[in-house]
């Protein structure tokens, strides 16, 4: 039982409910002004349909099954991964960033803030799964290996899927304070 649940549930008391998709959509739309503002185009592309409505109707798995995180494991993908624009990135990276990909101009972005690779941690996890942890193509051994280090291994669907949007809103979060904190003051 969550603790908001248990607050109003058995304590009387007034307890917002755990929303971490909202949270990670709040994050998102933060993290978009902030780098549009810094960048003068954000880092994430605003969704096009049919990635818009998935995002926008995204819920964690209901059933314990394996197979119930795949679903949400690609919208996340789709918005948080594949939706970094890099031609921002590249423009204010400049040459060190010509061959870079999304993530590798995310991590030099954090890098050039003063922040840790860490931070963009993730989004390298969830690329990770989606792609070698047998969501978007074939699994095999591999996909438990991938799990362990993502740190889902023995989660249900649910937890996995909290877990991997509590990430990705601090990643979202911290990006967006180093921003704040360090780029807009050049």
């Amino acid at each position: 039982m969550t603790e908001d649940r248990f607050r109003r549930d058995f304590l009387a008391q007034g307890a917002a409910a755990h929303d971490p998709v909202g949270d990670l959509r709040r994050a998102r739309k933060a993290a978009q002004a902030v780098t549009e503002q810094f960048l003068g185009a954000s880092v994430w592309k605003d969704l096009e349909e049919p990635t818009k409505s998935e995002f926008d109707s995204l819920y964690g798995p209901v059933i314990d099954d394996t197979s119930a995180l795949t679903g949400p494991v690609i919208v996340l993908s789709k918005a948080m991964v594949d939706a970094v624009d890099p031609r921002p990135l590249k423009l204010y990276l400049g040459e060190d960033a010509s061959d870079l990909r999304q993530l590798q101009l995310l991590d030099l972005l954090v890098s050039r803030l003063g922040g840790s690779e860490d931070v963009i941690r993730p989004f390298r996890d969830l690329y990770n799964l989606r792609s070698a942890g047998g969501i978007a193509h074939l699994s095999g051994s591999g996909r438990e290996s991938v799990a362990a280090r993502v740190g889902i291994a023995g989660l249900t669907p649910r937890q996995a899927f909290d877990f991997l949007c509590t990430r990705l809103v601090a990643a979202l979060e911290t990006l967006s304070e180093l921003i704040t904190q360090r780029g807009l003051d050049r």
